[in-house]
């Protein structure tokens, strides 16, 4: 209660379609090598849990929103690095990420914060699907 900490929300961008367009093992896969990047560049310094059938999410007690930024760079660059090797994903594999940070002055509802690291996930998408459109 009262102490600083940063929530960090990942999720695998287009894992259904890696499911129904690759095979239910290549979505495995993918969540395989999200979890393996998470657990090399982030286990150490936060708690790591699977919020949904796409998402993980990272919670890093008394670390701002820069410290816990250079761990998410690296598992967002080692997904992309995944998906070039392994071309079964068809350029589907990538991640959005949404971050939360609070220091010890913020009493906000446990409800709010999710929502607004959620919030963040999805701009980041939309800012991705922007970009990908740009690029074709």
């Amino acid at each position: 209660q009262g102490r600083p900490f940063t929530l960090v929300f990942l999720k695998i961008d287009n894992l259904s379609r890696i499911n129904r367009d690759c095979s239910y093992l290549a979505g495995d896969k993918a969540l395989l090598m999200v979890a393996a990047l998470i657990k090399k560049h982030a286990s150490k310094i936060a708690h790591v849990g699977r919020f949904s059938d796409n998402s993980f999410m990272l919670l890093f007690p008394e670390k701002t929103k820069e410290e816990v930024e250079k761990s998410v760079s690296r598992i967002q660059k080692g997904v992309l690095k995944s998906g070039k090797k392994v071309s079964l994903y068809k350029g589907l594999f990538s991640v959005s990420t949404g971050v939360f940070s609070a220091d010890q002055a913020v009493h906000i509802s446990t409800e709010e914060v999710l929502n607004m690291a959620k919030r963040a996930v999805a701009d980041d998408q939309l800012a991705r699907e922007g970009v990908a459109s740009q690029l074709e």
